[in-house]
């Protein structure tokens, strides 16, 4: 997880790089209409493109797609020849194997799980990491953050573990946050909240049930007047323009941008050009909102800042968890690869935080219940050899 998630921050950065050569194109006389570009791309694909990304660059490709999700096709136009430039599939990107490696080990739904059940153990994990680092009595709270140079290899590697990770703690817990709302259990228990709390997307933020109406039986708008309606607009970020799907839906234009109070969504009336209805980002629900916020600062999409961030999480706790490990190394018994036992007192209270965490993360609670029982029976056993 740690190693994608890193590689994964990279995504806009190697797919500008590999894919500037493909865009650029050279100017030669007058463009084709766009209407002339979308029946090259249908005559090509054999399928009809669903979507326009709109670029005022007069040197770069026409990108039309068709599809959604791990499906979309980008199929790339040089305006000034017609040419097919390029046909990605996404699916087959190298990012897009990455993703699905860091989300579901390549194993679809049951990949999934098992990424949502080691995210609910990182959880926990830090939580009692937290715990187990409080001052110990007689010990300030600056004790804590003091790694001991002079004490063996054991508390140096035990103190590089335990410091970098408490410093890190919030933020890999922010991190967490970010990715859980996709998961299949948490993420679906969280879904029927927003859905029955109204805290998601408008009802109509997609378009899908909006309609467009043909009152005089007029000719719908060109695709070359659903651009110039899009550019128009003068949205930041990538904008998208959503083609009308059948005679009664509407077009849609939106944006992606970097700061999510700049992000639009407008449907228009294909015949007519009418805006029927627009949202912004203040009219989308508190739930998605935050879910959003935090699926963005998961992926270091606010800048330079959350980039370096992240890439920064992801070395030191890459670093703690190697300091961990050696530490662990060397305090077991050499013989036996039984986890030390540290003997810690758990209060009550913690008790019922880590009954609380099973029940708000239910596949961990599952795993405490199968490892209580495992432990029972195995108590049980060795009884009746006695």
């Amino acid at each position: 997880m740690l190693i994608t998630g890193a590689i994964y921050l990279f995504k806009n950065i190697y797919e500008d790089y590999t894919y500037a050569d493909i865009k650029k194109v050279e100017i030669q006389g007058s463009k084709f209409s766009y209407e002339e570009q979308f029946d090259f791309v249908k005559d090509y694909a054999l399928k009809t493109p669903s979507s326009i990304i709109i670029s005022n660059n007069i040197n770069e490709v026409t990108v039309f797609e068709i599809g959604k999700w791990s499906k979309k096709r980008s199929i790339l136009v040089n305006p000034y020849t017609g040419d097919i430039k390029a046909d990605i599939s996404k699916k087959d990107t190298l990012m897009h194997k990455v993703k699905k490696l860091h989300g579901e080990l390549l194993l679809s739904s049951y990949g999934t799980k098992i990424i949502e059940l080691t995210a609910s153990w990182m959880v926990v994990l830090i939580l009692s990491g937290m715990y187990l680092c409080l001052p110990k009595k007689g010990g300030g709270l600056k004790d804590i953050f003091i790694i001991r140079l002079n004490a063996g290899k054991l508390a140096f590697y035990r103190d590089l573990h335990s410091v970098l990770a408490l410093l890190m703690s919030i933020l890999l817990l922010l991190t967490l946050a970010g990715g859980l709302p996709w998961t299949d259990v948490w993420g679906g228990l969280y879904k029927e909240v927003q859905k029955s709390t109204n805290s998601g997307y408008p009802k109509d933020y997609s378009g899908k049930k909006l309609i467009s109406i043909n009152e005089n039986n007029v000719k719908k708008i060109s695709i070359d007047e659903m651009v110039d309606l899009a550019k128009d607009l003068r949205l930041k970020g990538t904008v998208t323009l959503i083609l009308p799907k059948n005679e009664n839906s509407v077009l849609t234009v939106k944006n992606r941008a970097q700061d999510l109070y700049d992000q639009k969504v407008y449907h228009y009336d294909q015949y007519t050009k009418k805006l029927i209805k627009s949202y912004d980002w203040t009219d989308v629900g508190s739930m998605m909102q935050s879910r959003q916020w935090l699926m963005r600062f998961h992926q270091g999409l606010f800048g330079t800042w959350n980039f370096v961030l992240m890439l920064f999480v992801c070395l030191l706790t890459f670093i703690s968890i190697l300091a961990g490990i050696y530490a662990y190394i060397l305090r077991k018994d050499k013989k036996d690869l039984k986890i030390p036992s540290a003997k810690p007192k758990f209060g009550y209270g913690f008790i019922s935080l880590i009954i609380l965490l099973g029940a708000l993360f239910p596949l961990f609670g599952l795993s405490i219940f199968i490892i209580l029982i495992y432990e029972l029976c195995t108590k049980i056993c060795i009884q009746k050899e006695k």
